[in-house]
Order: C-alpha cells, then sequence, then structure tokens
C-alpha cells in the first residue's frame, strides 16, 4: 500500500474559526500545508474564490456527483451542501504536501471513520463568542439561534478529536500557535513511523 501524507482535519461548530486558523496555517511556509479543497452549493462570501476556499456548485452539478458515487462524504447543513470528493482526497494525499482542510462536524466525522489515520483539530469556542461571530458575519438572528441550537451536539465530538484547541476571542495568534505545534508532532511522528 502506498503510504499517504498526513491528513489534518479542522472541525468546530460553526463561526468558530476554522477557515480563519486555516488560512493562517497556510501561510506557514515550515509546515509546508496543501489545502484540500472541498465542494459547496452555498453563496461565495466576500473575498472567496471559487476553487481556492472551496468548488462553488450548483446543488444540481453537486447532486449529480453524489449521484454518481463522487463524493466520499457530504452533508447537508443549514440548507447547504458539503462535500469532498473522492478524486480531490486521493490526488492530495498521493502529494508531497502534507494535507489540511476544514469539514464541519458531521463530515468531520464520517471522513475520520473513513480515512482512520486522519488527525482531527476541535476548535472550541464560548456560545457567547459564536453568537457574536455569526453576527459579525451577517448570519441572521433565526439562522444563528439554529447553529446555537446544535452547539452542544457538535462540542461533543471534541471528545474524540486528537487535539482540542479553545479559540477564544482575540487570541487568533494563540490558538494558530497551538495547531502548528500539534501538526508539527504529528508530521514527525508520522516521519519516524
Amino acid at each position: 500500500m502506498k503510504k499517504q501524507n498526513i491528513l489534518v482535519i479542522i472541525t468546530g461548530s460553526s463561526g468558530a474559526g476554522k477557515s480563519t486558523v486555516l488560512e493562517e496555517l497556510l501561510k506557514d511556509k515550515k509546515l509546508g500545508l496543501m489545502r484540500l479543497v472541498t465542494c459547496t452549493t452555498r453563496d461565495k462570501r466576500t473575498g472567496e474564490r471559487n476553487h481556492r476556499e472551496y468548488h462553488f456548485l450548483t446543488k444540481e452539478i453537486f447532486k449529480k456527483a453524489l449521484d454518481d458515487g463522487k463524493f466520499f462524504e457530504h452533508a447537508n447543513v443549514y440548507g447547504n451542501l458539503y462535500g469532498s470528493r473522492i478524486e480531490d482526497v486521493k490526488k492530495t494525499r498521493a502529494g508531497k504536501k502534507p494535507v489540511i482542510m476544514t469539514l464541519d462536524v458531521k463530515g468531520a466525522k464520517k471522513l475520520k471513520k473513513l480515512e482512520k489515520d486522519a488527525k482531527v483539530i476541535f476548535l472550541k469556542v464560548s456560545r457567547k463568542d459564536l453568537r457574536d461571530r455569526l453576527s459579525a458575519r451577517g448570519t441572521d438572528l433565526t439562522e444563528v439561534n439554529k447553529r446555537l441550537a446544535v452547539y452542544d451536539k457538535e462540542n461533543v465530538f471534541a471528545k474524540v478529536a486528537d487535539m482540542v484547541i479553545e479559540n477564544h476571542s482575540g487570541e487568533l495568534k494563540k490558538t494558530v500557535n497551538q495547531a502548528k505545534k500539534t501538526i508539527l508532532d504529528w508530521m514527525l511522528t508520522k516521519t519516524k513511523s
């Protein structure tokens, strides 16, 4: 069996800071991480580009690929479809760089079952910080309340994550440094095995 690169999944509640932490980690040349770009049917946010943050697909194209068995994992999150295509996972894991991605909690659970050697970082955020972040993002109140309603269920997954990092507002640098140290340790362990 061909040796695969390390796969790191960053997960946590919606608004926990997954994308922000990922972007900071990708800037670190010492880590040399490659982003696994996943698919979504949600609208692009300001500053996002197709094939960089996500492969932005129409619901019709996404559902066709899903029916054709092209997704490794997928989830319906608040009416938007998200998923990782088998070809994208295989291609990036066969490359020379360690692979990193963000997934919601449901997606992380599914992918961890299928890719047992994947490492999961769970970003834990307080309920207050979560509410503030979602509101600052422009998420409407109904949506904020929906996401807060599943907060406790999502946080249960922290118990089985490989690393839990508290991501307090105003402490991004601390969070990123903890994630870097953890990933470097995992990379060192993988090299020795």
